[in-house]
């Protein structure tokens, strides 16, 4: 999938590669004039550049889900192989392999062409089951096992680990990224243990917000933050029993109920809370919170993303209820966003302005029933926002 750039392992101003699921695509840049495109959700494959599907084993059938955003002349005029069967539905472009091969290389595209996805049908190359040894009468004594790594079991380790570094943590679920994916079986969640917390990427088990969970998997980075890597599990140990003091848990920050106040939660997990989308407007409501996000004065159209919602440089953010807000909890999706939303909240006399992480908490000092955000520093990912309010 080139959804988003979470399967792009190299990229380069001369060539770009794809990986997942044992299928390797690798986009050189050849005669083309234009450098190899940074983009993802569609992927961008500019003319004259080359392209190469390869796998461990051999493919007989692959499926270019091209966008709708350019016309599928550019890939299917490029291919020139007599081995290869070509047919077109829309934007699906299917190749039938008559002999099977290992690789599949179209030379020059003859136009650009934007993909969603490609789907290859192959057989994994078959692996010879080594001998049996056999065994002695008397048998030796094995040689002493290598001591391995030690396991890091405290977030704060984690967080200052090189990439690779074995982890076993135990924490509770502060927050969501997105629903549970029952596609791929993995989810994104963060995990506190009251003072550090960290991102798990994709984690392969399904969990809920304030499980107390213990994680097994490798330290992983992005965009130069810590995170654990995709593929780790993890046990559930029970639920997390809040501890209040001033108003929110001692250990994972959630908010202390309020006599008479509603604390409620707007995700954007799914699009399903988006009420209202254009490209200069959407609109996202949920338990009597909305949030408005207007282009203003950014130069790009309004994004049409959820899991997490991008809102772009220079649009704006308002964030209103049917009563009086005292405090909105952003859950940014990284902390490098939480760090661009606080300085776009700047000069602001009303509010008290915190960040944990990739938590940014803004109290009022007056009640308010709607705050305006412009967001002046740069693109801010939102996986949800909580608000407390009286009606």
């Amino acid at each position: 999938s080139f959804a988003s750039k979470a399967n792009r392992t190299v990229f380069t101003t001369s060539q770009q590669v794809w990986e997942a699921e044992g299928v390797t695509l690798t986009n050189d840049k050849a005669g083309s004039t234009s450098n190899v495109a940074d983009y993802a959700a569609p992927a961008r494959f500019y003319q004259n550049t080359s392209i190469t599907i390869s796998v461990n084993g051999l493919m007989t059938k692959l499926v270019f889900n091209l966008n709708s955003g350019k016309p599928v002349d550019g890939l299917v005029g490029a291919i020139n192989d007599a081995n290869a069967t070509v047919t077109v539905d829309g934007y699906k472009v299917v190749v039938e392999l008559k002999e099977a091969v290992s690789t599949f290389t179209v030379a020059a595209l003859s136009a650009q062409i934007r993909m969603d996805s490609l789907e290859v049908v192959y057989k994994a190359a078959e692996i010879e089951e080594p001998e049996q040894p056999e065994v002695p009468e008397e048998p030796e004594v094995p040689e002493e096992p290598e001591v391995p790594a030690d396991v890091i079991t405290k977030i704060a380790d984690a967080l200052a680990a090189a990439d690779g570094a074995n982890v076993v943590l135990t924490g509770v679920v502060k927050s969501i990224g997105g629903e549970w994916n029952s596609q791929y079986g993995n989810m994104n969640v963060t995990i506190t243990d009251g003072t550090n917390e960290i991102y798990l990427f994709r984690l392969a088990t399904k969990v809920e917000l304030y499980d107390i969970i213990t994680v097994t998997g490798v330290v992983g980075s992005y965009n130069d933050a810590k995170q654990i890597a995709q593929g780790a599990t993890a046990t559930i140990d029970g639920k997390h029993e809040h501890k209040y003091e001033n108003g929110a848990c001692t250990d994972c920050g959630a908010e202390e109920p309020v006599a008479g106040a509603i604390n409620a939660t707007l995700s954007f997990a799914s699009k399903a809370n988006r009420t209202v989308f254009t490209t200069s407007q959407q609109v996202w409501a949920a338990e009597g919170v909305t949030l408005t996000n207007d282009k203003a004065s950014s130069t790009s159209d309004v994004a049409d993303y959820a899991a997490p919602a991008r809102f772009y440089k220079s649009s704006k953010i308002t964030v209103a209820v049917e009563g009086k807000m005292s405090k909105i909890v952003f859950n940014c999706n990284a902390t490098k966003y939480a760090t661009s939303l606080k300085a776009s909240l700047a000069g602001n006399a009303n509010i008290t302005v915190t960040v944990n992480g990739s938590t940014v908490v803004v109290e009022f000092a007056e009640a308010v029933s709607s705050f305006e955000v412009a967001l002046s520093d740069g693109q801010v990912r939102m996986d949800s926002i909580e608000v407390v309010y009286t009606a």
